[in-house]
């Protein structure tokens, strides 16, 4: 943690997913003056220990202390949200039937707390200080334990009902290998090609094939390791291009982006071996559009959920 001087124009950042949560002090400007993580816990009789969780990190950031001295508190979290009631409910990738945030963190922290989306959190952040400036149509894709997304159409960031529209995880890309997602249904994206899904679509396509691998890769790191000795696992990464490419035709179809938008540590640390098959594999019922990487090195969420913190602290 880097340490700084409080400042009553910051704001708190939380980005709360299933496998860390962060916490950061961020300026007006979107400069990061410090930031703290843990892993997320998943242990506890109720979604109470996260929120427990994110409030001691953002103690630790003011050396202890139980009031903020900043404006307020933006939280991006991984969904299903009830942005109302300013809870986690139901998520596919966390143990807890509900995760209260904006209440207990507001009263224990004396300051205003709003919640919404990771990946449209992202999407704000790309907006503000990323690849997004000055574009009107695009979408934020994370690739991490989940996929998720962010849309802006016609400079307008899509929020839905109840602040869950852009969950492309759940878009249906598969009807041949049966993969069961986190939230219960069959062949949804995200069973197959996020960092918790590949490695399961990679033992499920080599029983299909026939191919016997021994002790297979446990993990998508090794997955994508393993393609680059073993020509067998190669093969796979064009399997996984044709998912992708049914999963970003989805997105295509539904809000028509000028630019697409990726991120997550699948895609930060292995680009290449999922866009080149993705882009072979694109049919093109409506052109692909401009493909970039987030320039925010991981912090998009975290930015957001400023970016939100701070707009809906000046009203």
């Amino acid at each position: 943690m880097q340490a700084s001087p409080p400042s009553a124009d910051c704001v708190i950042a939380v980005d709360l997913g299933a496998s860390w949560v962060r916490a950061a002090q961020v300026s007006p400007n979107g400069r990061i003056f410090s930031r703290i993580a843990a892993p997320t816990p998943r242990n506890g009789d109720s979604g109470g220990v996260v929120a427990a969780e994110v409030s001691r990190l953002i103690g630790m950031l003011q050396q202890g202390g139980d009031t903020v001295p900043c404006r307020a508190i933006g939280i991006s979290a991984a969904g299903p949200l009830d942005v109302a009631g300013g809870a986690v409910v139901s998520p596919p990738n966390m143990p807890f039937a509900r995760i209260d945030l904006a209440g207990p963190l507001s009263r224990r922290h004396a300051v205003p707390v709003v919640l919404l989306n990771d990946c449209r959190a992202g999407m704000l952040a790309e907006r503000w200080l990323g690849a997004a400036r000055g574009v009107d149509n695009a979408v934020y894709i994370t690739f991490s334990t989940g996929i998720g997304g962010g849309a802006l159409v016609n400079g307008t960031l899509c929020t839905g009902k109840n602040g869950n529209a852009g969950e492309i995880g759940h878009l249906f890309v598969d009807s041949r290998y049966g993969l069961i997602c986190g939230c219960g249904g069959e062949g949804h994206w995200e069973a197959y090609a996020s960092g918790t899904g590949i490695p399961r679509f990679f033992e499920r396509w080599c029983a299909m094939e026939g191919i016997a691998k021994g002790a297979l890769p446990a993990t998508a790191a090794e997955v994508f390791a393993a393609a680059g000795r073993d020509p067998e696992t190669a093969a796979f990464f064009e399997e996984l291009g044709k998912i992708n490419a049914r999963g970003i035709l989805g997105v295509v179809v539904a809000y028509e982006p000028a630019l697409i938008i990726l991120d997550g540590p699948v895609i930060r640390n292995h680009a290449a071996p999922v866009i080149e098959p993705l882009r072979r594999h694109y049919e093109a019922y409506l052109p692909l559009p401009c493909i970039a990487l987030s320039p925010l090195c991981g912090d998009a969420p975290l930015l957001g959920a400023a970016a939100y913190a701070l707009e809906r602290s000046r009203h």
